[in-house]
Formats: structure tokens, C-alpha cells, sequence
């Protein structure tokens, strides 16, 4: 990955950065501007992904000794949408963090946003490492961890819940990240707990972001991941709303306790269709577009997750059991995965219910934990008056 070091640049205001939300988690950035005369100061590492626009490369910064991820971005004529986006974000724990973004020399074809680099991989990954282990059976504590960080990333997005400077709350546009998936959730660090119930994750990847507008919020064609998509959101109409990212939380959660998305089976359901429509014309006419069709256009069905395993309905693509999880967690998944666009809760109100019941969670737990351990000992102790 090759730069210009001749450059125009464009970096973040780091001027407002104390007044942001959650600490940094590259504190030595904070007194330089990434961005400056970028590449000079950094050496490359390795390249870590790739993707249509670009590839992602770690660099050392050279004078912090700070480790970063470069991504890579096309230029069509002004700064793209990610780097624009991301700019002027204030700082959020759960939200990648954009140190600077180099825009090369006026020919370059190519411009680097200078990103926090989180060492752990992604959500997708981390899931599919599991399963051979654990069958990728998650506990409780990390189910919450993982809605609460992702509802609080999302809340900050749509409205600025979080954010502490009085004035840009007041001046707060509104953001739709429009791709929430596991592929596109960091993992910074996975704690120290043995069931990942501390683990820190960052909601990443941008490209396909907007400030939202009701009024234009028509997702273009072949954008997304359409299997997150929620029953709103179809082929033909293609509303991408502030709803639909929080939807899309429910489907990461849905997907961890039961290995798949809260919808019914795509190739299940162009089969049944193949008996009422015409699914080869339709498929010529989408041509290489076939496959994301059906995923956007078979119905949505989330599952519950607080049922003894042997309740679930039968699902070819079920892996495994699902665990049984609380009434807690399971209603609220079930907030995000509301089928009524209108009943559906916000991010905020997510939030807050998340907070309050994960609260409760852990109050529950340290009592059954005092509950076992008064039984052990009154146990032990009739044992020792028998021995008497």
C-alpha cells in the first residue's frame, strides 16, 4: 500500500476530543495529528484484510510507537463517504475511532484514514474460531455485554445519547449506520474474564453510512447485507432507517444463541416461491443478484431464546441447541427484533432497558452465588455434627 508524501490533508478535530464520551484508547495520538504528513512518520506492518475499495494494513507511528490500521479508500472526486462521516464524530468507547484521514496527492487514486487498530479480530471470526470449541454457546454475561455496547454505540449515532459537549447535542445529525453485522464489530479487547462477559467491541466499517435524511433514505441498489434487513426494509423498497439499524442489533444476538439470523431460511423460501412465481425469470433478470434477492425478500422470523432446547422447532441450519437464555435477555431481543416498524423500539430506549435489566441480571446472579454458598456451608456444617 503506496502513498504520496506530498499531501492534502484532512484529520479530525482532536480540539474536541476532551469533551467526547469513553477514554482514548491511544492516548499518545492525542498530543500529534495522525494524519500529518502521513506516510513519513509511520512504517507499514502487515496487510490485515482487503476488500472492493481497498486493502486494510497495520502501521507503526513512529514517534508514539503506537500501532494503527490504515484502510485504504477509493477517492471519486471528494472526501469519501466513511472518512467524511467519521470526521467530526466525537469519540464513543464502542465506536471506531478515526484518528486522521490522509487524502494523498491531487492524482492519487487511492486516500488512508488512520484508524484505532483493535488486535482481536472481528465478531465474525471470533464466532466461527468458537464453535469447534464451545460450539460458539455463549454465557449470559456476554450476551448482555455485547447489546449493551452495541444499543449505547447505536443510541450515540442516531441521537448522541453519551455525548457530553452541550452543544454538539444540540447541533446532533443524526447518523444511520445501515450495515450492522458481526464482520463489521471489532473486538479491541476480550477481557479477562473466562466467559467474555468484560470483552470491548467497536462498531466499524462506515462505507455505507449517512447522515439521515426521512426524506432520502433509499438504500442504493446491491448496498447492504440484506439477510439483516429488517420486514420493512425489501428488493423493492429499500428505506434504510434508523429502525433498521436497531433491528439489525437484535440480529446479532438472535444469531449468537441460535447460529442463525431471525429469518426463515432463504433457500427454503425460494424453493416454496419456485410453486407460485416465476423464479428462473426473476432470476435471469437479476442476474448475478439472485442470491441477495431472496434474503432480502424471505420473511422475517426472530426466535425466541429464554426455551429449554427441545422446544425449538426443527431448522436444517441449527447447528446445535440453543441455550436457554433469561426472560430479561429475551425480551429484550425481542424489543429490537419487533416486526411492526412502529412498536419497534429506538436505540435509546433500547438502551435504557438494557442497562436497567442487565443490572438486574447481575444482582440476581451474586444472590444465587450467596445462595450456594450459604447451602455449601450448612451442608458442611450438619456433616460435622453427624460426625459429633
Amino acid at each position: 500500500m503506496g502513498f504520496c508524501k506530498k499531501t492534502q490533508i484532512s484529520s479530525t478535530n482532536h480540539a474536541s476530543k476532551s469533551e467526547n464520551t469513553g477514554s482514548c484508547s491511544n492516548p499518545d495520538l492525542d498530543t500529534i495529528d495522525p494524519a500529518y504528513d502521513f506516510p513519513n512518520d509511520y512504517r507499514m506492518l502487515r496487510v490485515i484484510g482487503s476488500g472492493s475499495e481497498g486493502s486494510v494494513a497495520t502501521y507503526i507511528n513512529i514517534p508514539s510507537n503506537t500501532i494503527v490500521a490504515v484502510k485504504a479508500i477509493a477517492k471519486k472526486g471528494k472526501i469519501p463517504r466513511e472518512p467524511n462521516i467519521l470526521k467530526d464524530l466525537p469519540h464513543h468507547e464502542s465506536i471506531i475511532r478515526m484518528y486522521g484521514y490522509h487524502s494523498g496527492h491531487s492524482t492519487s487514486r487511492f486516500g488512508a484514514m488512520i484508524l484505532e487498530y483493535c488486535p482481536e479480530g472481528d465478531l465474525f471470526d471470533f464466532n466461527q474460531k468458537k464453535f469447534p470449541e464451545t460450539r460458539s454457546i455463549f454465557a449470559e454475561g456476554f450476551m448482555w455485554s455485547i447489546l449493551r455496547q452495541l444499543a449505547s454505540a447505536t443510541a450515540f449515532l442516531h441521537e448522541g445519547v453519551g455525548c457530553k459537549n452541550s452543544h454538539q447535542i444540540k447541533n446532533w445529525r443524526p447518523i444511520v449506520h445501515r450495515d450492522i453485522k458481526l464482520e463489521n464489530i471489532l473486538i479491541s479487547d476480550l477481557g479477562t474474564k473466562p466467559d467474555f462477559s468484560d470483552i470491548k467491541i467497536k462498531l466499524c466499517d462506515f462505507g455505507l453510512s449517512a447522515f439521515y435524511n426521512p426524506e432520502a433514505c433509499t438504500l442504493p441498489s446491491l448496498w447492504g447485507t440484506c439477510i439483516y434487513w429488517p420486514p420493512e426494509q425489501t428488493w423493492e423498497e429499500r428505506l434504510a432507517t434508523p429502525a433498521g439499524d436497531v433491528w439489525a442489533i437484535g440480529c446479532v444476538i438472535h444469531e449468537f444463541a441460535h447460529n442463525f439470523l431471525p429469518v426463515e431460511d432463504p433457500v427454503w423460501y425460494r424453493e416454496t416461491m419456485m410453486q407460485v412465481l416465476d423464479v428462473e425469470g426473476i432470476e435471469r433478470k437479476l442476474k448475478g443478484a439472485a442470491s441477495l434477492y431472496w434474503n432480502a425478500n424471505a420473511p422475517r422470523h426472530p426466535l425466541p431464546i429464554n426455551v429449554e432446547p427441545q422446544h425449538h422447532a426443527p431448522d436444517r441450519r441449527r447447528l446445535r441447541p440453543a441455550p436457554k437464555y433469561s426472560d430479561r435477555l429475551n425480551k429484550c431481543m425481542l424489543m429490537a427484533l419487533e416486526m411492526d416498524v412502529k412498536n419497534r423500539a429506538t436505540a435509546a430506549a433500547l438502551l435504557r432497558e438494557v442497562e436497567e435489566n442487565e443490572a438486574v441480571f447481575y444482582d440476581e446472579e451474586i444472590e444465587r452465588d450467596w445462595v450456594i454458598e450459604m447451602d455449601w456451608e450448612t451442608e458442611t456444617e450438619d456433616e460435622e455434627d453427624e460426625e459429633d
